[in-house]
């Protein structure tokens, strides 16, 4: 694998986690009641608990994505771009 598709996969990979973050924190906003309803009822917490957990899911995704795919999609455009 020579530079340019390690850049083009790291590209990609930045899209996709983009994508997934993008419809995650949408269907978190608009499908609240049903993401309550089912992970209250399978894991035994109340709401607040629920918004909890989904506030830090996101924020672990965001900062893990911009870390490991980001970065070094960044590092490889500026330095070989």
């Amino acid at each position: 694998m020579d530079i340019t598709q390690l850049t083009q996969l790291f590209m990609w990979m930045t899209i996709i986690n983009i994508i997934i973050l993008l419809v995650s924190t949408i269907a978190s906003a608009l499908l609240k009641s049903v993401i309550y309803q089912l992970h209250g009822k399978l894991f035994n917490l109340d709401e607040k608990q629920v918004s909890l957990v989904i506030y830090q899911y996101l924020a672990h995704f965001k900062v893990f994505m911009i870390v490991f795919n980001l970065t070094p999609y960044l590092a490889l455009t500026i330095i070989y771009g």
